[in-house]
């Protein structure tokens, strides 16, 4: 079986006036569309995405300081590709936002998800019942959280479903990547060696508990394993609680600006 996404030569004239998708571009296949593709870079900026139809006409345009196309994979289940494309700013405070595209006519843009230092939105097939697959990536809300440093500030799972014609936040429904993942930050909690592996580890249980909506249970699990830690995170409750209520959905800056708060110790 031949795979949607063909690498195909990049000849001729891309015609009905698209001079600015460059005919040295090279040309990629995502179900029915031809791709003319400008990677750029962070130097010299210049990443773009043109998608053009088959009488080579533009029908959609992605530009950035830097473009990649991600995956051209069927993402909702009706047997056509959708394209997952990535622009990323560059420069120090560079972010990644993702593009999930549905090739239809005309082109429809299903997300656009802002996921700031996170490099991740795959496609998994997560056994709901359906035939969709979700999207799966890293949200980064909880960086620099009450002055934890961005080495240590945990990073929390973004799920995101297809249902009736638009993607929505489903990350509190499936629960048991949650679970996984909260067993994975305890087992961090009782391996952590210093204070600030213990305070990280600590944010992350509490996070993803409110995400489960079993916060009472936190709090018994921080006392048994980090109680030194337990003041300090007392201190931050309000904080998180505010920021573990914004939608994964939601631009990252509201969703960051929502947890800009807490004590630094």
């Amino acid at each position: 079986m031949i795979h949607p996404f063909l690498i195909v030569a990049a000849v001729g004239f891309l015609g009905g006036g698209n001079a600015d998708a460059r005919a040295t571009a090279p040309l990629e296949q995502c179900g029915a569309y031809t791709l003319a593709h400008q990677p750029g870079s962070v130097a010299k900026g210049g990443g773009q995405l043109t998608l053009l139809d088959r009488h080579g006409h533009r029908v959609h345009r992605i530009r950035s300081t830097i473009v990649s196309i991600e995956r051209c994979e069927d993402v909702i289940g009706d047997s056509t590709p959708e394209l997952i494309v990535s622009t990323n700013s560059g420069g120090q405070h560079c972010c990644t936002t993702f593009h999930v595209l549905e090739l239809g006519v005309p082109v429809h843009t299903l997300l656009t998800w802002g996921a700031g230092y996170q490099s991740e939105l795959d496609p998994v097939d997560l056994a709901d019942a359906t035939p969709a697959k979700e999207l799966v990536g890293r949200d980064d809300r909880l960086s620099g959280f009450a002055g934890l440093p961005a080495a240590f500030s945990p990073t929390l799972p973004a799920i995101f479903c297809y249902a009736r014609g638009m993607v929505v936040d489903c990350t509190r429904r499936i629960r048991e990547p949650l679970f996984m993942e909260l067993t994975e930050a305890k087992d961090r909690l009782k391996a952590a060696t210093s204070p600030v592996q213990r305070r990280a580890a600590g944010v992350n249980v509490v996070a993803l508990s409110l995400l489960i909506g079993e916060e009472a249970a936190a709090w018994t699990w921080l006392t048994e394993l980090a109680a030194d830690t337990v003041p300090w995170l007392l201190e931050q409750r309000a904080a998180l609680t505010a920021c573990m209520k914004t939608s994964a959905l939601a631009p990252r800056d509201r969703r960051v600006a929502r947890c800009a708060g807490g004590t630094i110790p």
